[in-house]
């Protein structure tokens, strides 16, 4: 029901997409777009001659990041 009118408004659901019109992409969809990035990056350092040394710590902090995403909570709670 709608507050102001009365009317009942009508509910679509779409595939892929959730309740607020945000895209929904899971976290295998995720992990796989980390884990190609990662091996692109590494590919294009190494090609360009950088040492691992100069780069992996940029990329243990992506991991980091990336993990703590897929287990901290990643929303606000209604008050």
């Amino acid at each position: 029901m709608d507050a102001v009118t009365g009317n009942a408004s009508p509910q679509i659901s779409m595939p892929g997409v959730q309740s607020n019109g945000a895209p929904f992409v899971g976290s295998i969809t995720l992990f796989g777009v980390f884990i190609l990035s990662l091996y692109g990056i590494i590919k294009t350092a190494e090609f360009y001659g950088y040492d691992q040394s100069a780069y992996m710590k940029y990329v243990l902090f992506y991991i980091f990041i990336f993990i703590s995403k897929l287990i901290l909570p990643n929303y606000a709670p209604k008050v």
